[in-house]
């Protein structure tokens, strides 16, 4: 009998995250990435999340065979119109998403979701982190924020991911819990490869960061709610 697959949903505690979302530079070429009957938001925004897991006990499958073990990941994306959840969170949709965890990125792309291999770092202080994105061995993405020293009271609330799997389109809701430090700027995103897959969802210049945060403790389920994107209600 082959080892048992990671089933969802799984639960992910007290990962170490930074969450950004920017005024893309290139914002025609947003177009190009969403799915036939949606389109980007009137802004051109895109999204990004850098974070990692650094012990596998932090999520449910720590102790299963095929576990994820520590991993670390950056995805980043479009935003959508017109498939906002009812508290304006906007429906995401992942064109880039780069995973140090072979189980874990195999588990993503059963979901249709675009894994592939890469790894994340954040150098964190108590005001400052930078968040440093690779593949191949090779910085492609580097982000620095500052914050103040002190804990934001308990954040919540679900993300919306759009997803294509076996050729149809699928909505999952990410529920999430824990704080964000308070006082937080985004000091600058930088694309450093420009031959990389996603340099057209590079920021503009002035950067111009519409919403952002760091975590030091964020919990979240991985996916939560999954069903057909055109099924309601959601």
């Amino acid at each position: 009998m082959s080892e048992p697959k990671v089933l969802s949903p799984q639960l992910i505690t007290n990962s170490e995250m930074v969450y950004l979302v920017w005024e893309a530079a290139d914002k025609e070429a947003l177009a190009r990435y969403v799915p036939e009957g949606y389109r980007a938001s009137d802004q051109g925004t895109v999204y990004m999340n850098q974070y990692w897991v650094t012990d596998q006990d932090q999520h449910s499958n720590g102790a299963h065979p095929n576990g994820w073990g520590p991993y670390s990941l950056t995805y980043l994306g479009v935003e959508l119109a017109d498939h906002d959840l009812f508290d304006g969170t906007p429906c995401r949709w992942w064109t880039h998403y780069y995973n140090s965890s072979e189980s874990m990125r195999t588990y993503a792309s059963d979901r249709g979701i675009p894994a592939a291999p890469g790894k994340t770092h954040l150098e964190i202080s108590d005001t400052a982190v930078e968040a440093t994105t690779f593949i191949d061995e090779k910085p492609v993405i580097r982000s620095n924020m500052t914050f103040e020293n002190r804990r934001s009271p308990t954040v919540s609330g679900q993300l919306l991911y759009l997803t294509r799997r076996n050729g149809k389109l699928e909505k999952g809701r990410y529920p999430f819990v824990g704080n964000v430090m308070e006082g937080f700027e985004c000091q600058s995103i930088e694309f450093l490869d420009p031959e990389s897959p996603f340099h057209d969802l590079r920021p503009n210049h002035p950067l111009n960061v519409t919403f952002g945060f760091y975590s030091p403790n964020l919990t979240f389920v991985y996916p939560g709610g999954q069903q057909m994107a055109d099924e309601q209600p959601f």
